[in-house]
């Protein structure tokens, strides 16, 4: 789990760049979020199995405020599909990162 953080700070940070330096298709844009989904799915089966008890109630408050904040957004813009998943895209795909902290078992190494 440890690489796949590694990579996505890489990804994320040269990604960009990379496509257009090497003429990548597009669909490469997407492998942050692709990366942040293999981090989400393990957040969610590890979580569920410890029942996130590492997980502070604020964070839930902060998370819950987030996502009314984004649906009062969508609901009073009327924006398009488009424009939507495009700015959610931008915010969501690190939330998986918030929570991995709480669920990954640490070491000294």
């Amino acid at each position: 789990m440890q690489a796949i953080v590694i990579m996505i700070i890489c990804c994320v940070t040269l990604n960009d760049f990379t496509v257009k330096l090497f003429n990548l298709p597009t669909a490469v844009h997407f492998l942050p979020e692709l990366l942040s989904g293999i981090v989400l799915l393990y957040v969610a089966i590890v979580g569920t199995r410890d029942g996130f008890r590492l997980v502070a109630p604020k964070y839930w408050f902060a998370i819950g405020a987030f996502a009314v904040l984004i649906l009062c957004g969508v609901i009073n813009n009327g924006t398009g599909t488009g424009p939507m998943l495009s700015g959610m895209r931008l915010y969501l795909r690190a939330m998986p990162m918030f929570f991995l902290a709480a669920v990954l078992p640490t070491s000294e190494q």
